[in-house]
């Protein structure tokens, strides 16, 4: 499975809690009528759930952080002023907005030189090179699922824009082999297959070759996060790119938890060091202030709710995760374009103080078949599918087969099960409760 982010690009990094997923490649029931937009990573994207509004998006202005932004821009400003290269990787526990501020980086360095190319991927599938595939598959426009054949097309396609002639057969069938989708009886990489190590030392050539071509024409931004996630391939790839690229208009950034050096001692004691920019917690101004662009709708954020955030929230993540509990407890209504308070229902609820705490409050106020819906993806696994889901909630149904009701029995019934949860997965997509998938 390749994931395909369910939040905005923007939002990757402030998932309000961590997300199921399942596979928007099941069929889904024709009686409803409006589709969920794609969503892409770092914003979710699919085709076929159907849900009615986009009631929970909430893309708040960028705010705090001024000073890790900052020296980030400008040590990529140095490495494409100066044909030197950046290297950085940015510290910082889950939920602190590590994604949110390469996305920001990403915007600014875009503004001053609108021809930058972003070469930018995750690592989340445990891939040999996944990350590195999944950055170069979308700098190439190549979308997840897509059939092998026009995969390999396009790949040469774009090796052969950049690169001379005679390394474009290279190049491409070692960045197809990466991106699993092979040549056959490659002449390049078949005879590779049998020596780890050859193979391995030509696949960083061809992505440094690939790379320095792109450099030559415009400034290259190369991003990879969650890299304590990637295996040792990857983060050898990444500190050979850091000394091949050195005296090139490249900034390769990383994003990572303090785990990273636990599980890859060695990282950073290349030829060139990353420079380290570490995320701390957010001060109580800080928390206030992105409190405060969430909730811009209101013409005043309830004292109460301020004083709580200031005092115990200290993460994007957690306060995100608070706004969005006070929308679907109906402490926030929306009434058109502005919200308001309902003051009673702020007065009978107790205000979680922990992310833990808030992750439980979201799921005892959710509707029973949504919850339950949850319930079944995570027995299912970290991705899950919606014919498995529909499986365990028939399976509750009164019949004497031990293997559920009959095709004809569900037909008889109208399957209003299956109509209630797919409208279910709709909403907690919607909500970010799950995230959408392609095969």
């Amino acid at each position: 499975m390749e994931q395909s982010i369910v939040t905005s690009q923007l939002d990757a990094d402030w998932l309000v809690m961590p997300p199921l997923t399942w596979d928007s490649q099941s069929p889904t029931p024709e009686v409803l009528t409006e589709q969920t937009p794609l969503f892409e990573a770092s914003e979710f994207e699919g085709d076929g759930t159907i849900v009615t509004s986009a009631a929970y998006v909430l893309k708040p202005a960028f705010t705090g952080r001024v000073a890790s932004l900052t020296k980030l821009a400008t040590l990529c400003s140095h490495a494409f002023e100066q044909r030197e290269i950046a290297f950085a990787v940015i510290i910082g526990d889950s939920g602190l907005g590590k994604s949110r501020i390469v996305a920001e980086l990403i915007a600014r360095m875009r503004t001053q030189r609108p021809n930058l190319a972003v070469i930018s991927g995750a690592s989340d599938d445990g891939l040999s090179y996944g990350p590195i595939a999944r950055a170069l598959a979308a700098h190439i426009g190549i979308p997840a699922g897509e059939d092998a054949a026009t995969t390999r097309d396009k790949i040469q396609a774009a090796v052969a824009e950049v690169v001379p002639a005679s390394k474009v057969p290279e190049v491409a069938h070692l960045l197809a082999h990466i991106m699993h989708a092979p040549f056959d009886d490659s002449p390049v990489v078949a005879p590779l297959l049998e020596s780890p190590q050859r193979l391995e030392a030509r696949v960083f050539m061809a992505v440094r070759r690939y790379v320095l071509a792109i450099a030559e024409r415009a400034p290259v931004m190369f991003v990879i996060e969650n890299l304590d996630q990637c295996g040792t391939e990857t983060i050898n790839l990444l500190q050979y790119l850091a000394a091949g690229l050195r005296e090139q208009p490249v900034a390769l950034i990383a994003t990572a938890s303090p785990g990273l050096f636990e599980r890859h001692a060695a990282f950073g004691d290349g030829e060139v060091a990353p420079t380290k920019i570490e995320l701390p917690a957010l001060t109580p101004n800080e928390s206030e202030e992105l409190l405060r662009e969430l909730c811009k709708q209101l013409p005043q954020v309830p004292a109460r709710v301020v004083a709580h955030v200031r005092a115990l929230l200290d993460s994007p993540r957690s306060i995100h995760e608070l706004v969005r509990l006070l929308l679907e407890s109906d402490v926030i209504v929306r009434e058109g374009v502005m919200w308001r308070i309902e003051e009673s229902k702020l007065a009978g609820l107790e205000l979680p103080k922990t992310y833990a705490d808030l992750v439980a409050e979201r799921l005892r106020v959710m509707e029973p078949t949504e919850r339950r819906v949850v319930e079944m993806a995570a027995v299912i696994g970290e991705t899950s599918w919606l014919d498995a889901i529909l499986s365990l909630e028939r399976s509750g149904q009164r019949t004497d087969d031990p293997d559920g009701p009959t095709l004809a029995q569900i037909a008889s019934s109208g399957d209003h099960g299956r109509i209630a949860v797919v409208a279910a997965i709709g909403k907690l997509i919607e909500r970010g409760m799950l995230v959408e998938v392609a095969q």
